[in-house]
């Protein structure tokens, strides 16, 4: 049983895709990444990219530190009330609200940090193409890429 189709139109000629998540991927990868090339830098940004003698080697220190729950409070109090849900339709405003989610994910995170491994889930690509105008015209070229999480 086919899930979803979706028409894809490339060179003027027209394809019924049984896969579009996994066009969506090559679209985002592939055929925009000609808009991506390395580049000479000339000029201010050659200074500008060299490496700096006065940001403070330590910078890093404490990174792998146990994350405390002030922390992981603060930073979900910053999530913006009102979007929308990602796949794991988990909205803000619940994690926001739920104080066993927020100490689960203080939990969770430790965790990684302490198995030095991350879910195999949070590498796979999950791009959503948005529409750039009100008609895209099921274009992928007029649309941008989103990530959910």
């Amino acid at each position: 049983m086919v899930k979803s189709l979706i028409l894809l139109i490339k060179y003027k000629r027209s394809y019924l895709l049984t896969n579009p998540e996994k066009e969506v991927i090559n679209h985002f990868q592939n055929v925009t990444s000609s808009l991506n090339q390395d580049k000479i830098l000339t000029g201010k940004w050659v200074k500008q990219y060299m490496p700096k003698d006065y940001i403070n080697s330590n910078i890093y220190d404490g990174l792998m530190d146990e994350i405390t729950q002030e922390v992981v409070d603060y930073h979900i109090s910053l999530l913006t009330n009102g979007k929308v849900s990602g796949p794991s339709k988990m909205s803000y405003e619940m994690l926001k609200h739920g104080l066993e989610m927020k100490q689960f994910i203080r939990n969770f995170l430790n965790e990684c940090l302490s198995l030095k491994k991350i879910p195999m889930e949070w590498k796979l690509p999950a791009l959503y193409p948005i529409p750039k105008h009100k008609t895209w015209c099921c274009k992928l070229v007029n649309t941008r890429p989103t990530q959910y999480m």
